[in-house]
């Protein structure tokens, strides 16, 4: 198991070291509460790191401490790396930031819009202008996400019907990285594969590319 080590003192940088344990204390009360089954968290200040803290259990069931090298599941954290790994194939000259995404998925090529009705009759009007890669980057494609079921776009998007708003009208925080994942010429697994370097793709604890929750 490697070792996370403090280099130096947080008092060094200018942070209390008192302060710092209220972290501790803050995310120990999830665990305690049941919230949380484990936590890491580090602070670090000029590069160098002055905190660690760790509480709860990385497999619960089986009553295992966090340690240092516990593998997390990143969940909305995979979408910066998505990012990432999309903005380094459109430096290679991949695709255009104003491509349709309809070029790599058919579902997208002629979306229609949902404006009132029921997820089971929705009505529809024809998207104003197609889904462009640039709107899956900026969280501005309509799309949302099918899994909470808080609202009929919700559970249209579920059902994988028409799209709950429209192209560009506004942000939304949701599963664009997922479509976007799905856009370039080669599997996103395999691209962040090949770009991650020591930090391999593996090490996020998905062992194939189905598994991961792009977005």
């Amino acid at each position: 198991m490697k070792k996370l080590e403090i280099r130096r003192d947080p008092e060094e940088v200018g942070l209390d070291p008192l302060r710092l344990q209220r972290i501790q204390t803050h995310l120990d009360r999830y665990v305690a509460l049941g919230q949380f089954s484990g936590w890491l968290t580090t602070v670090a200040r000029g590069g160098d790191l002055v905190w660690v803290g760790r509480g709860g259990y990385r497999d619960r069931e089986r009553s295992l401490a966090v340690t240092d090298d516990t593998i997390w599941r990143l969940y909305s954290m995979t979408k910066p790396i998505t990012a990432v790994a999309v903005m380094m194939l459109y430096e290679e000259g991949v695709f255009d930031l104003n491509d349709p995404v309809g070029r790599w998925i058919e579902e997208l090529r002629d979306p229609l819009v949902y404006v009132s009705g029921t997820a089971a009759n929705p009505i529809t009007v024809p998207a104003t202008e197609p889904v462009r890669v640039h709107h899956l980057l900026s969280h501005t494609s309509g799309l949302t996400y099918g899994f909470q079921n808080l609202t009929t776009c919700q559970t249209l998007m579920a059902c994988r019907c028409p799209k709950p708003s429209t192209t560009g009208a506004r942000h939304h925080c949701s599963s664009n990285q997922a479509a976007r994942g799905t856009t370039q010429s080669r599997p996103m697994f395999s691209v962040v594969s090949s770009k991650s370097g020591p930090a391999r793709a593996s090490t996020t604890s998905y062992s194939d590319e189905s598994s991961i929750p792009w977005g």
